[in-house]
């Protein structure tokens, strides 16, 4: 399960980069910076709040079937 995980972590990723180059070949190339610096900066917030929310969501024990109900940000795995 886990290798999935990985795998398709990675792909996002690689589609957020690809995404990126598209934009950049799409504006002028003073602003080229602006485009690269705020895709990096979309990533990182995705990244944070997967991690203070959506990991919990997806793998925490479950809350009458639908999502999970533990493991979010900082309550640590009990």
């Amino acid at each position: 399960m886990w290798v999935h995980c990985y795998h398709t972590g990675a792909l996002v990723f690689f589609m957020q980069a690809g995404f990126a180059m598209l934009e950049v070949g799409i504006v002028q190339k003073k602003n080229a910076t602006n485009i690269l610096f705020k895709n990096m900066l979309d990533a990182s917030i995705a990244g944070f709040f997967w991690w203070f929310l959506g990991y919990g969501f997806a793998f925490g024990p479950d809350h009458g079937g639908f999502i999970g109900k533990d493991h979010f940000a900082l309550s640590g795995n009990r």
